[in-house]
């Protein structure tokens, strides 16, 4: 697959960008914070953020990479979160500063409530590429977008979807593969 010629681009945004806050930790945000959603003053809440999330190696070089080469307009962030789920991505968006890094503009971030739904806004988009880690959703891309790149997909996503996706997707280990491929 030539990546080179893909014009309009969406990624996933947990374990793709940001790894993904393990549910331990969650449970403890939800306590600490329990109205994220009507916090005033977000500092405590923004280290908490910080303290316990990881962008993943060269995530922020691969989207910059991204932009430069195809423009901020062909570049959206095509993620599954759902209610306090939207509000910790939008602040973890924030809080690595990924806007002023990369240049992808916070309203270029697209969320949806079931993972089939990315068809729909990809469509919308007119997406040519998709980077995401989970196999259901690149099944639910198939005949949408014509370039799939599965990242770093799990041994149980691979034991579940691999025949299904065996043709039609690039497997990646991380942005560094996605970076040569540029």
């Amino acid at each position: 697959m030539d990546l080179r010629n893909i014009d309009r681009w969406s990624v996933d945004f947990g374990n793709v960008l940001v790894r993904n806050i393990p549910i331990s930790v969650r449970r403890e945000m939800l306590q600490r914070y329990p109205n994220i959603g009507a916090l005033e003053d977000t500092t405590e809440f923004d280290t908490f953020l910080l303290q316990h999330s990881m962008v993943l190696p060269n995530a922020f070089l691969g989207l910059k990479r991204l932009i430069e080469i195809k423009g901020e307009d062909r570049v959206w962030i095509v993620s599954r979160a759902e209610g306090t789920q939207r509000i910790v991505n939008r602040r973890l968006f924030v809080v690595h500063h990924f806007e002023k890094i990369t240049g992808l503009p916070i309203d270029h971030i697209h969320f949806v409530d079931k993972r089939e739904e990315k068809a729909l806004v990809c469509q919308w988009l007119g997406i040519q590429g998709h980077i995401d880690d989970r196999g259901e959703v690149l099944f639910h891309l198939l005949g949408v977008v014509p370039n799939l790149i599965w990242f770093s997909p799990t041994i149980n996503d691979l034991l579940k979807w691999s025949l299904d996706l065996r043709s039609t997707t690039c497997r990646v280990s991380g942005w560094d593969e996605i970076l040569l491929k540029m």
